[in-house]
């Protein structure tokens, strides 16, 4: 029988008080669980629940309750395919008078993994080394489901995360990278209040990159929106020293 959930009056949990990383265990996808829910006002007997999911596949796992936070011995991921893409919820559902209401929610949680690693210290651009590009070297593939951008370096490269660390990845990549991502912005408008990874995007641009902010796009300033999107490639680039790590590769 399934349980349904009353999602009346429910609170959002913010992400940055949970710490979900995955991991192996005997060559088997296991994660583990950190988070601070004290201070979010849910009732101290309120049990937790952390469902990783990837597209319609999902498992549930009982972390205990908010006075007494209780890991599971076995969190295996045996029922999730083998991808470096699977996300998590956290519920947290009343007992007592509000049984199966759910008190809280955090959505679309990105994990930590051992396989995939972020550039730089932002968040942005999980990359994953897992696919099989055939004769690519990169992917993007832009998540909508899970709200994120993923760099995909294809698994015949030997050490890719030595790769994305190079100067030739800097150089000649990451710039790729960095213009199709902001193509991909050019007629959205920005909402520095929201989480979409295409206004994230836009805020790193606006404020570590230091780019004025892009035009509103009104059906009739397409070119003023190119020339944007080539100032921001082209201070992107200056900013990370593009071409001097370029002038750094050992061609011989």
């Amino acid at each position: 029988m399934i349980r349904r959930l009353n999602y009346t009056g429910r609170k959002l949990i913010p992400h940055d008080r949970l710490l979900i990383n995955v991991r192996k265990i005997d060559g088997k996808r296991a994660f583990n669980a950190e988070m601070e829910l004290e201070g979010l006002g849910f009732p101290a007997e309120s049990r937790i629940y952390i469902e990783p999911y990837y597209k319609s596949s999902y498992m549930r796992f009982d972390f205990g309750t908010i006075d007494n936070f209780s890991p599971p011995l076995i969190t295996y991921l045996s029922e999730i395919p083998d991808t470096d893409q699977v996300l998590f919820k956290v519920k947290v559902v009343g007992v007592n008078g509000s049984s199966g209401k759910l008190l809280g929610l955090a959505e679309k949680v990105i994990p930590k993994s051992e396989e995939t690693e972020t550039i730089g210290r932002t968040p942005l651009l999980p990359v994953d080394f897992s696919k099989d590009l055939g004769h690519q070297i990169f992917q993007i593939f832009f998540d909508e489901e899970g709200n994120r951008v993923i760099l995909e370096i294809n698994s015949k490269i030997e050490n890719g995360p030595e790769f994305i660390r190079s100067n030739e990845f800097k150089s000649l990549v990451l710039p790729a990278v960095v213009r199709l991502i902001a193509e991909r912005l050019k007629n959205h408008d920005y909402d520095p209040d929201s989480n979409r990874w295409e206004d994230m995007w836009l805020k790193f641009f606006y404020t570590r990159i230091n780019i004025d902010e892009k035009p509103v796009y009104d059906g009739y300033n397409q070119d003023m929106i190119d020339d944007w999107l080539e100032s921001m490639v082209n201070t992107f680039c200056r900013k990370f020293e593009v071409f001097q790590n370029f002038l750094k590769i050992n061609f011989n």
